[in-house]
């Protein structure tokens, strides 16, 4: 009649650490100058300066730096709506709409959540 039982069948997942103060961005992206000016469950912003760090010979920011914000900005959203589990992406795809060209003008990379997926 008595038994084991699974502790966590039927139970909601386990209640995570609360979120930091704030969101570090990763080392590269820190060096360049790159920082978050929005985190909330809906969406994730940040903001870059485009200098001559960033950019590629003809004066237009590296295509790579574009993967990099994309993929930090979408990482820590994913980690936000998840209550703050570590998750990893599988998958980057990025199509550049138009040139950043060096200079005062900061891009705005941000990440909103197109799907929820349920617990």
């Amino acid at each position: 009649m008595g038994g084991a039982v699974d502790a966590g069948a039927g139970n909601p997942p386990p209640v995570h650490p609360p979120p930091p103060a704030a969101f570090h961005v990763d080392r590269v992206l820190q060096a360049l100058g790159f920082e978050f000016t929005c985190v909330t469950a809906e969406e994730v912003v940040g903001r870059l300066p485009v200098n001559e760090t960033c950019c590629q010979p003809f004066d237009w920011l590296n295509g790579g730096v574009s993967a990099l914000m994309a993929e930090t900005t979408a990482s820590i959203s994913c980690y936000v709506v998840s209550g703050y589990r570590r998750l990893a992406g599988v998958q980057l795809s990025i199509n550049h709409v138009g040139p950043a060209r060096l200079g005062p003008r900061r891009p705005r990379p941000g990440a909103g959540h197109a799907h929820r997926a349920r617990p």
